[in-house]
């Protein structure tokens, strides 16, 4: 699906991909002057969590804190790609 780009303007491919070792798992594609790889958990909670995960649609940032949020980036063939996996608190 396409989304908007964290910084606010722009798109990039964003795919939720089923990996039982974490709760979400999200993979961005694309080719932004910003780059894809955005370490703030703030930003990536607002940007990716509450879209793909119907759970944290209504919570809010301080009930996601604490959440392992792992994330890898690389580059194929001149298009950023980046993934980003998450562990919620149990």
């Amino acid at each position: 699906m396409k989304i908007k780009h964290w910084q606010g303007y722009g798109v990039v491919e964003a795919k939720r991909i089923r990996d039982k070792r974490y709760d979400l798992c999200v993979v961005v594609s694309g080719n932004h002057e910003w780059g894809l790889r955005r370490d703030d958990d703030y930003d990536v909670f607002r940007w990716l969590v509450q879209r793909f995960d119907k759970q944290w649609k209504e919570k809010t940032y301080a009930d996601f804190r604490g959440a392992q949020m792992f994330v890898t980036s690389w580059e194929y063939y001149g298009t950023d790609y980046c993934q980003y996996a998450f562990v919620y608190r149990k």
